[in-house]
Order: structure tokens, then C-alpha cells, then sequence
């Protein structure tokens, strides 16, 4: 079976982390963040399949 991770806040700190070590590992990747030019130049560092989605998600309260 193959492994892909989602992995959001992916253009800084920990979730730039975490997809660092997913691709050492081999993993394909789904990467979301608000930064496109970050998910960009993150893309293009990693050997592994990988997908973007520039996003921000905003929450309301009720």
C-alpha cells in the first residue's frame, strides 16, 4: 500500500519538520499552508511525489 501523508501549517516549523521526515522516509505528500511561494520552494526540495494547497482556514465563533 502506498503512504501518503496530508500534512498542514506545512511551510514552517513543525509542519515543515514533519514533512521533511515523511519524504525521508519515502512518503508521497499532500501539503497545505497559507505561503504559496514556501509550499513552492518546499516542493522543490523534496524527492518525493508531492501535491500543494495553498489554504488558510479561519475560525468564527458562533
Amino acid at each position: 500500500m502506498k503512504k501518503i501523508a496530508f500534512i498542514t501549517g506545512a511551510t514552517s516549523g513543525f509542519g515543515r519538520a514533519a514533512a521533511e521526515k515523511f519524504a525521508s522516509e519515502g512518503w508521497s505528500l499532500v501539503l497545505s499552508g497559507r505561503r504559496l511561494e514556501r509550499l513552492l520552494d518546499l516542493k522543490e526540495c523534496l524527492d518525493v511525489p508531492t501535491h500543494i494547497i495553498q489554504l488558510d482556514v479561519e475560525m468564527q465563533r458562533l
